[in-house]
């Protein structure tokens, strides 16, 4: 009897048909997001995505549906390079850590302020795309409050879910003064900051305050 192939791909290898559309999925997704960041929102229709992605009109909807579920797209992605960008930062321990994600964000406002002004804008225009936008950002904050928490940097009776609810709020907040003009990216910086330190000083344990104060009135790093 002949031996087994040893060319045949792996099980759980995808096929070509599905690489092609996972890489026109990647091409829609990125062609959207360089829309918003030349045109704003209003710029981007399903054509426009389709001449920039260089597919047509019907290969967008067969593969997304809607724009919205585009928009859910860039926004996983955004969120993915942020948590990226803040897994980076190893040195500060867990509770300078809050800290360190809200200089990660302000920095990424600054570099493309329109841009993040624009996601900002788009998720406030329809409840799903809100849920979309806000859900994985108290995700995320909950995931740092459980993760100082296991460190011992926080109080043993705490409610991670409540916590992280109550800073995603101070940075939503924070967030839309901003956008809307009432703040600058430097004024946003020290809402955030200010209103993280408040919440955290009530969480952490005492050895940890002076981490808190220090940080909370931090300036601005992006000027």
């Amino acid at each position: 009897m002949a031996p087994p192939s040893t060319n045949a791909p792996a099980p759980d290898a995808p096929s070509g048909h599905e690489t092609g559309k996972q890489e026109r999925r990647s091409r829609i997704v990125a062609a959207a997001s360089d829309i918003i960041r030349e045109a704003g929102i209003d710029g981007v229709t399903v054509e426009a995505i389709a001449r920039r992605a260089g597919v047509s009109p019907a290969t967008v909807y067969n593969l997304f549906g809607n724009r919205a579920a585009i928009f859910d797209h860039i926004f996983d992605a955004d969120m993915a390079q942020y948590e990226a960008l803040v897994a980076a930062h190893t040195g500060a321990g867990p509770v300078g850590l809050f800290f360190d994600a809200i200089d990660v964000a302000t920095g990424l406002y600054a570099r493309q302020p329109d841009y993040y002004k624009a996601l900002m804008r788009l998720s406030e225009r329809d409840g799903p795309l809100y849920v979309s936008f806000s859900r994985p950002r108290h995700a995320f904050w909950t995931r740092l409050v459980r993760e100082a928490h296991a460190a011992g940097a926080l109080m043993p009776d705490l409610d991670h879910e409540a916590a992280g609810g109550a800073l995603a709020a101070i940075a939503r907040g924070a967030l839309y003064f901003w956008v809307e003009g009432r703040a600058s990216l430097a004024q946003l910086h020290h809402q955030f900051s200010y209103g993280f330190g408040l919440v955290l000083l009530s969480m952490v344990i005492d050895t940890e305050r002076a981490v808190v104060r220090a940080r909370m009135n931090a300036p601005f790093p992006h000027g």
